[in-house]
């Protein structure tokens, strides 16, 4: 606790610096959420490199080879296939007022 309230002082003389005011409650919890999107990237990023290594020590080398291009083609598809459904979503979500932002966020988790 002690640790964040040291890294928060000085995130706080760093925004101080550059805006020439404390920070507001809304940023401290926007640098919160920032940092909990950091860690959990982080996960994301060593489960799927430990899973690309595992993948790659079960398949041998040709095998493999056939599953990463398979892959790309995958994620490349997938560009296409949202057609910008995603920025979309995001603009569309800040014209909305917040008591509709739930349930448009909800109907997205569903689909």
């Amino acid at each position: 606790m002690k640790q964040k309230r040291n890294i928060l002082s000085i995130v706080n003389s760093i925004y101080k610096h550059f805006f020439g005011v404390d920070m507001s409650r809304d940023v401290r919890e926007f640098l919160n959420n920032l940092g909990w999107s950091f860690f959990g990237g982080g996960i994301s990023a060593a489960v799927f490199f430990g899973s690309f290594l595992f993948l790659g020590r079960i398949f041998g080398p040709a095998l493999y080879g056939q599953f990463t291009v398979l892959y790309a083609l995958t994620l490349f598809g997938t560009n296409f296939a949202v057609l910008g459904y995603d920025s979309g979503y995001i603009k569309f979500a800040a014209l909305l007022e917040e008591r509709f932002q739930k349930e448009v966020f909800f109907r997205r988790l569903v689909l």
